[in-house]
């Protein structure tokens, strides 16, 4: 089954509230999810066709883009400040995930964010950062905690280039 499903998701700091319309624009599904990553990627691997999936811009929303953007073929993060039909009448989380759903599926939705500097990125540059950092006379690397690598189809001393070169 190819055809195109489209998520809206209203994400809170414990819930997240998922709306799923097929083609059509016709609700087929609904549900309140726990707001981690195993919750989310089991609900998206019970959905069946090509996942279009829209959120907004939020605390959350880089981890739930990280989360998303290798799993669904298109993922939306969302300005809810452009989104006014949100404000229009009765509000729940279960609406807001429909509503952002339909405005998905009409293509009245822009990215705001593409997931250039994403928090696991971040999180792993500091870590590699306080590494450095915290380690005496970690940098240059102490050659003899290095081994070989193997370079253009040969081995070659990593420690040897760093002797060299001082």
């Amino acid at each position: 089954m190819n055809s195109v499903r489209y998520l809206g998701m209203d994400v809170h700091q414990d819930t997240i509230s998922v709306a799923v319309l097929d083609e059509s624009g016709r609700l087929t599904m609904q549900s309140v999810l726990a707001t981690r990553a195993g919750s989310v990627l089991d609900f998206i691997h019970g959905v069946r066709g090509r996942l279009h999936v829209t959120f907004e811009e939020g605390t959350h929303s880089a981890w739930l883009y990280d989360v998303l953007v290798r799993r669904v073929e298109k993922p939306v993060v969302c300005n809810p400040r452009k989104n006014a039909l949100l404000k229009s009448r009765s509000k729940s989380d279960a609406i807001d995930a429909r509503k952002l759903a339909e405005l998905l599926r009409a293509g009245m939705l822009s990215a705001v964010y593409h997931g250039e500097k994403s928090a696991l990125e971040v999180q792993q540059m500091a870590r590699s950062y306080t590494q450095l950092t915290e380690e005496p006379g970690s940098f240059p690397p102490d050659a003899s905690k290095l081994s070989t690598e193997c370079v253009g189809g040969r081995e070659q001393s990593v420690a040897g280039e760093f002797q060299a070169g001082n």
